[in-house]
């Protein structure tokens, strides 16, 4: 459940939130860790869910 709390509280967030991610994953420089990663992939695939239900 905290990960599924931690997408609700950058849901306002959200614009931002992705246009890090995505810079971050291009430049192949981020600083996150493994466990980070997967958290950001659980975000997008929620907001996805969400989008479609």
């Amino acid at each position: 459940m905290n990960i599924l709390t931690n997408c609700l509280k950058t849901q306002d967030l959200w614009n931002d939130y992705t246009k890090v991610w995505i810079r971050r994953n291009r430049e192949k420089a981020t600083k996150m860790t493994q466990t980070r990663r997967e958290n950001d992939v659980f975000c997008i695939e929620l907001r996805g869910f969400k989008t479609l239900t």
